[in-house]
């Protein structure tokens, strides 16, 4: 699929000012680990906490499930502690979910799903912020039928859209030819990602006060799944990636990307001295 980064035109008036002014009042307030306002336990305990299920199958990841509770005596790596965040060396991939890592005195589990919406999720903010949105051209336009107030949805929000990487025009009374969509996207996924999206925006709902929301369903839909088969360099480039982001430790959604299994721990599971 041909990649492009296009500059869309945009109203000078209506062009990011909204995004970067919360994005300006996400610096300032500080992270948000969480919907919660916690950062997500990383304890083997929470192996079954439950991921996006659109990592398996597609649904819509709009809203976040409540944090777990915390638990004592947990520990984690967070952003206060960046010099506690050793490199990962990959090990490989564990039933085509999990990558598998090893930190100086550390076991540590990956959900691929989790940690690539974290990538993806840090780098449609900084577009965002930047005014630099990102499309991909589409082999074949994609001709949406939309319910009406999907159709207005669009139409008032077409700036806002454009900003997200989406590009299209009307093309009958309910019907959309879609032409660009964000080039992280899968092209597969950019119907049903659409479709969420202009639902959500269906009403009084702006999105621009739901910038966060926004760039998860983004992100959601254009990571990896949970089942994907990844190659070696694709799970070390999506490691290094992960590190590099302001909150490797959770998805945009609340839920953890990593389990931290350290040496101690595992001589105490395996009753060694």
């Amino acid at each position: 699929m041909p990649r492009r980064s296009t500059s869309t035109s945009i109203p000078p008036n209506a062009r990011f000012d909204s995004a970067t002014r919360v994005l300006s009042l996400r610096r300032s307030n500080g992270p948000a680990t969480t919907p919660c306002g916690r950062v997500p336990s990383t304890s083997c305990r929470q192996l079954q906490v439950g991921r996006c299920s659109n990592c398996v199958r597609p649904r819509s990841c709009r809203e976040p499930p409540p944090c777990p509770p915390p638990q004592a005596g947990e520990g984690g790596l967070t952003r206060a502690g960046e010099a506690r965040r050793p490199p990962l060396e990959f090990v490989g991939q564990l039933l085509h979910g999990y990558l598998v890592a090893e930190a100086p005195t550390a076991m540590v589990l990956i959900d691929q799903h989790a940690a690539h919406e974290r990538v993806l999720f840090d780098r449609i903010l900084q577009r965002l912020e930047r005014g630099e949105p990102a499309s991909q051209l589409l082999l074949i336009p994609h001709d949406l039928d939309l319910t009406p107030a999907q159709v207005a949805a669009f139409q008032q929000h077409a700036p806002w859209l454009q900003a997200l990487g989406f590009e299209g025009e009307l093309f009958g009374a309910h019907t959309i030819r879609l032409r660009a969509a964000p080039s992280d996207m899968p092209e597969g996924r950019v119907a049903r990602a659409l479709d969420l999206l202009l639902t959500d925006m269906v009403g009084d709902r702006t999105p621009d006060r739901r910038l966060r929301q926004t760039a998860a369903l983004i992100a959601c839909h254009s990571a990896i799944r949970f089942g994907d088969s990844l190659t070696p360099e694709t799970a070390r480039e999506l490691l290094r990636s992960l590190a590099a982001t302001d909150e490797p430790i959770s998805c945009p959604h609340g839920r953890p990307t990593t389990l931290i299994l350290p040496d101690d721990q595992l001589r105490r599971l395996f009753k060694r001295p």
